[in-house]
Protein backbone atom coordinates (compact mmCIF):
# COMPACT_ATOMS: atom_id res chain seq x y z
CA UNK A 1 0.00 0.00 0.00
CA UNK A 2 1.06 3.51 -0.53
CA UNK A 3 0.12 6.92 1.21
CA UNK A 4 -2.12 8.81 -0.92
CA UNK A 5 -2.69 13.13 -0.75
CA UNK A 6 -6.37 12.52 -1.03
CA UNK A 7 -6.80 11.39 2.63
CA UNK A 8 -6.14 14.41 4.91
CA UNK A 9 -5.10 11.90 8.09
CA UNK A 10 -2.21 10.06 9.25
CA UNK A 11 -0.31 7.45 10.88
CA UNK A 12 -1.62 5.86 14.22
CA UNK A 13 0.52 5.61 17.22
CA UNK A 14 2.49 3.10 16.62
CA UNK A 15 6.13 4.73 17.29
CA UNK A 16 4.89 6.22 20.49
CA UNK A 17 3.82 2.67 22.40
CA UNK A 18 6.93 1.25 20.99
CA UNK A 19 9.12 3.42 22.93
CA UNK A 20 7.69 3.41 25.66
CA UNK A 21 7.78 -0.54 25.48
CA UNK A 22 11.44 -0.77 24.31
CA UNK A 23 12.94 2.20 26.64
CA UNK A 24 12.79 3.17 30.51
CA UNK A 25 11.23 6.33 31.50
CA UNK A 26 9.10 8.27 34.33
CA UNK A 27 5.63 9.23 33.29
CA UNK A 28 3.25 11.62 34.70
CA UNK A 29 -0.79 10.96 35.98
CA UNK A 30 -2.53 12.44 32.67
CA UNK A 31 -4.14 15.90 33.96
CA UNK A 32 -7.24 17.13 31.32
CA UNK A 33 -9.20 19.71 32.73
CA UNK A 34 -13.20 18.38 32.49
CA UNK A 35 -14.56 21.08 30.22
CA UNK A 36 -13.42 24.06 28.14
CA UNK A 37 -13.95 27.21 29.60
CA UNK A 38 -17.61 27.84 27.66
CA UNK A 39 -18.71 24.76 29.73
CA UNK A 40 -18.63 21.95 26.98
CA UNK A 41 -16.92 18.57 27.01
CA UNK A 42 -13.03 18.57 26.34
CA UNK A 43 -11.62 16.84 23.21
CA UNK A 44 -9.31 15.02 25.61
CA UNK A 45 -11.85 13.71 28.24
CA UNK A 46 -11.02 12.92 31.93
CA UNK A 47 -9.33 10.16 33.90
CA UNK A 48 -11.04 9.85 37.57
CA UNK A 49 -11.78 6.70 39.97
CA UNK A 50 -10.11 4.03 37.33
CA UNK A 51 -12.01 5.02 35.05
CA UNK A 52 -11.45 7.39 31.14
CA UNK A 53 -14.69 9.19 29.95
CA UNK A 54 -14.96 11.29 27.23
CA UNK A 55 -17.89 13.32 26.54
CA UNK A 56 -17.65 15.08 23.60
CA UNK A 57 -16.83 11.07 21.52
CA UNK A 58 -19.23 9.51 23.86
CA UNK A 59 -17.57 6.86 25.25
CA UNK A 60 -15.96 5.29 27.73
CA UNK A 61 -13.82 2.19 29.64
CA UNK A 62 -11.73 1.04 33.06
CA UNK A 63 -8.37 1.46 33.48
CA UNK A 64 -7.09 -2.06 35.45
CA UNK A 65 -5.28 -1.09 39.00
CA UNK A 66 -1.98 -1.26 38.23
CA UNK A 67 -1.41 0.63 34.55
CA UNK A 68 0.44 3.55 34.14
CA UNK A 69 -1.83 6.30 32.69
CA UNK A 70 0.42 8.62 30.19
CA UNK A 71 0.04 12.44 29.79
CA UNK A 72 -0.90 14.09 26.08
CA UNK A 73 1.84 16.40 26.47
CA UNK A 74 4.26 13.84 27.04
CA UNK A 75 2.73 11.15 24.73
CA UNK A 76 3.64 13.62 22.02
CA UNK A 77 7.30 13.70 23.25
CA UNK A 78 7.35 10.23 22.86
CA UNK A 79 5.43 10.24 19.38
CA UNK A 80 8.38 12.22 18.00
CA UNK A 81 11.37 9.92 19.19
CA UNK A 82 9.26 6.95 18.36
CA UNK A 83 8.71 8.71 14.56
CA UNK A 84 12.58 8.83 14.24
CA UNK A 85 12.36 5.00 14.89
CA UNK A 86 10.79 4.42 11.94
CA UNK A 87 12.66 6.63 9.65
CA UNK A 88 15.38 5.53 6.40
CA UNK A 89 17.29 7.53 4.71
CA UNK A 90 13.84 8.69 3.01
CA UNK A 91 13.00 12.66 2.73
CA UNK A 92 9.30 12.74 1.83
CA UNK A 93 8.63 9.46 4.25
CA UNK A 94 10.25 11.65 7.01
CA UNK A 95 8.42 14.82 6.28
CA UNK A 96 5.37 12.33 6.31
CA UNK A 97 5.63 10.72 9.22
CA UNK A 98 7.01 14.20 10.88
CA UNK A 99 3.47 16.03 9.45
CA UNK A 100 1.18 12.62 10.68
CA UNK A 101 2.56 13.76 14.69
CA UNK A 102 1.32 17.26 13.65
CA UNK A 103 -2.05 16.24 13.10
CA UNK A 104 -2.52 13.76 15.73
CA UNK A 105 -3.92 14.11 19.45
CA UNK A 106 -3.20 11.45 21.79
CA UNK A 107 -6.86 11.12 23.77
CA UNK A 108 -5.10 8.21 26.25
CA UNK A 109 -2.35 6.44 26.88
CA UNK A 110 -1.84 3.71 29.45
CA UNK A 111 0.91 0.98 30.08
CA UNK A 112 0.61 -2.00 31.74
CA UNK A 113 3.87 -2.10 33.48
CA UNK A 114 6.47 0.42 34.05
CA UNK A 115 8.15 1.56 30.54
CA UNK A 116 11.24 -0.62 29.95
CA UNK A 117 9.93 -3.88 31.59
CA UNK A 118 10.10 -6.82 29.56
CA UNK A 119 6.90 -8.12 27.88
CA UNK A 120 5.13 -4.93 28.41
CA UNK A 121 1.77 -4.00 27.13
CA UNK A 122 -0.06 -0.26 26.29
CA UNK A 123 -3.18 1.21 24.74
CA UNK A 124 -3.62 4.42 23.46
CA UNK A 125 -6.59 6.61 21.88
CA UNK A 126 -5.61 8.59 19.05
CA UNK A 127 -7.83 11.19 16.47
CA UNK A 128 -7.56 13.19 13.84
CA UNK A 129 -9.93 15.32 11.80
CA UNK A 130 -11.03 13.79 8.46
CA UNK A 131 -12.74 15.40 5.85
CA UNK A 132 -16.34 14.93 4.98
CA UNK A 133 -17.16 11.05 3.51
CA UNK A 134 -13.52 9.54 5.56
CA UNK A 135 -14.62 6.12 6.82
CA UNK A 136 -13.03 3.87 9.32
CA UNK A 137 -11.47 1.59 6.52
CA UNK A 138 -10.12 4.87 4.72
CA UNK A 139 -8.16 6.54 7.58
CA UNK A 140 -7.22 2.35 8.60
CA UNK A 141 -5.59 1.75 5.25
CA UNK A 142 -3.99 5.56 5.27
CA UNK A 143 -2.71 4.99 8.27
CA UNK A 144 -1.52 1.21 7.78
CA UNK A 145 0.26 2.84 4.97
CA UNK A 146 2.05 5.32 6.42
CA UNK A 147 3.73 3.38 9.39
CA UNK A 148 4.67 0.26 7.23
CA UNK A 149 6.17 2.53 4.25
CA UNK A 150 9.73 2.19 5.48
CA UNK A 151 9.28 -1.56 6.01
CA UNK A 152 10.30 -1.34 9.15
CA UNK A 153 6.62 -2.60 10.33
CA UNK A 154 5.15 -5.33 8.28
CA UNK A 155 0.98 -5.40 7.81
CA UNK A 156 0.07 -8.60 8.89
CA UNK A 157 -3.61 -9.32 8.06
CA UNK A 158 -7.10 -7.43 8.38
CA UNK A 159 -9.00 -8.06 11.39
CA UNK A 160 -12.46 -9.33 10.73
CA UNK A 161 -15.63 -7.54 11.80
CA UNK A 162 -14.12 -6.49 14.85
CA UNK A 163 -16.60 -5.07 17.19
CA UNK A 164 -16.68 -3.54 20.82
CA UNK A 165 -19.22 -1.53 22.64
CA UNK A 166 -21.91 -2.61 20.15
CA UNK A 167 -20.39 -1.24 17.17
CA UNK A 168 -18.30 -2.29 14.23
CA UNK A 169 -14.65 -0.94 13.85
CA UNK A 170 -12.76 -1.30 10.85
CA UNK A 171 -9.23 -3.28 12.04
CA UNK A 172 -5.41 -4.78 11.20
CA UNK A 173 -3.03 -6.23 12.40
CA UNK A 174 0.96 -5.09 12.11
CA UNK A 175 4.18 -6.36 13.20
CA UNK A 176 7.81 -5.46 13.65
CA UNK A 177 11.08 -6.17 15.65
CA UNK A 178 12.86 -3.76 17.42
CA UNK A 179 15.97 -4.32 19.43
CA UNK A 180 15.58 -8.30 19.39
CA UNK A 181 12.16 -7.74 20.44
CA UNK A 182 8.97 -8.80 18.48
CA UNK A 183 6.54 -5.89 18.79
CA UNK A 184 2.79 -6.24 17.85
CA UNK A 185 0.00 -3.69 17.18
CA UNK A 186 -3.67 -4.30 16.69
CA UNK A 187 -5.33 -0.91 15.05
CA UNK A 188 -8.53 -0.47 15.43
CA UNK A 189 -10.58 2.62 14.00
CA UNK A 190 -14.20 4.49 13.81
CA UNK A 191 -15.66 7.16 13.03
CA UNK A 192 -17.21 9.82 15.97
CA UNK A 193 -18.31 13.49 14.82
CA UNK A 194 -16.01 13.86 11.85
CA UNK A 195 -12.99 12.40 13.57
CA UNK A 196 -11.44 8.88 13.12
CA UNK A 197 -10.40 7.13 16.47
CA UNK A 198 -7.64 4.92 16.20
CA UNK A 199 -7.76 2.44 19.25
CA UNK A 200 -4.19 0.69 19.42
CA UNK A 201 -3.03 -2.20 21.89
CA UNK A 202 0.72 -2.63 21.25
CA UNK A 203 2.23 -5.54 23.20
CA UNK A 204 4.84 -8.25 22.80
CA UNK A 205 3.62 -11.38 24.38
CA UNK A 206 -0.17 -13.04 24.85
CA UNK A 207 -0.63 -12.35 28.27
CA UNK A 208 0.33 -8.81 27.07
CA UNK A 209 -2.34 -8.86 24.79
CA UNK A 210 -4.94 -10.15 27.28
CA UNK A 211 -4.42 -7.66 29.51
CA UNK A 212 -4.78 -4.67 27.09
CA UNK A 213 -7.69 -6.29 24.89
CA UNK A 214 -9.30 -7.00 28.55
CA UNK A 215 -9.63 -2.67 28.23
CA UNK A 216 -10.79 -2.54 25.15
CA UNK A 217 -13.66 -5.22 25.29
CA UNK A 218 -15.40 -3.15 28.21
CA UNK A 219 -15.30 0.00 26.40
CA UNK A 220 -19.09 1.77 26.39
CA UNK A 221 -20.45 4.21 24.12
CA UNK A 222 -22.79 6.76 24.56
CA UNK A 223 -25.51 8.43 21.87
CA UNK A 224 -24.01 11.46 20.21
Amino acid sequence: MTTTKAFPFSRTLVPVLLVLLLNGSTVLAQAVTPKRADGTPSLYGVVSENKYTNEFFGFSFPIPNGFTVIEPEEALLWAKAGGDMLKVENGKTSKDIDNSIAKQATLLAVAERPMGSPGNSALEVVVLKQGNGITANMALVASVSLITSTGKLKLMNSLTNPRFGGLAFAGALVTGEFNSVKISQEMYVIMRRGYSIHVVVTYSTDEGRKSVMGILEKIQFTKL
